[in-house]
């Protein structure tokens, strides 16, 4: 099933989840096949393109939704070749996201849908098709999925220009600015706020560990969550 939002109405996908006030987020680039959408009619501007792109390198999100998406534009992909090796081997991982733990199953299909969904550009290198933008505008914060490259790069695919806009005035993903700028144009109610912040000290926890440096920027872990909250992922405390 394609999940559509007309661009610039409200992204009813998260904010039925995030607060109580959903018109404060803003759909960009949810297409679907049989809806028309707004395309570009010149070359693409590098700096605005290479603006997004940084911003989804490591997207800032306020929760994992399960899935993945293929882009209904493209011709159906064909099944992956599997070279001498059975159909059903596959290897399991696990690691973990923002104290969200995620299985990882690695198989023909996984590879194949990767490489789909694999950008390179201005020397970044992007996935999209499971992931979501948030950029913070004047008084809302502009939702995206990560197919949004995809849309730009390969079918012209044209966003509103108060998008633009504000991804070109994005803070640096990740940083103090940025999360400032996601409370101060969000909702208003403490649940944003608290979900922003604690998304942002478990981003500064796994620096710091990867890093090897002091962990004096974060609380100490909290309890593992529930299954539950672990198999949905989706980060409310």
């Amino acid at each position: 099933m394609e999940t559509y939002f007309e661009d610039l109405s409200p992204c009813l996908y998260v904010g039925g989840f995030l607060g109580e006030t959903p018109e404060k987020y803003k759909a960009v680039g949810w297409l679907a096949t049989g809806r028309p959408y707004p395309m570009r009619q010149t070359p693409i501007r590098d700096p605005h393109f290479r603006q997004l792109l940084t911003l989804l390198v490591h997207p800032w999100q306020p929760g994992y939704f399960l899935g993945s998406h293929e882009c209904r534009f493209c011709l159906p992909p064909s099944p992956p070749i599997l070279q001498g090796q059975k159909s059903k081997s596959q290897i399991v991982s696990r690691k973990c996201v923002d104290g969200v733990e995620i299985v990882v199953v690695q198989n023909a299909w996984g590879d194949a849908f990767e490489r789909r969904h694999r950008l390179e550009r201005y020397g970044l290198v992007i996935s999209f098709g499971a992931s979501n933008v948030f950029v913070p505008g004047e008084g809302v914060i502009y939702v995206a999925p990560s197919m949004i490259a995809h849309y730009i790069d390969a079918h012209n695919y044209e966003p509103p220009a108060v998008f633009w806009e504000a991804v070109m005035k994005c803070p640096e993903m990740g940083s103090d600015a940025y999360g400032q700028a996601l409370i101060l144009n969000g909702p208003s109610n403490e649940e944003w706020r608290r979900i922003v912040w604690q998304r942002r000290l478990e981003r500064l926890r796994r620096a710091a560990e990867e890093r090897e440096l002091p962990r004096t920027v974060a609380p100490e872990p909290e309890k593992p969550r529930s299954w539950l909250r672990q198999f949905f992922g989706f980060a409310r405390w």
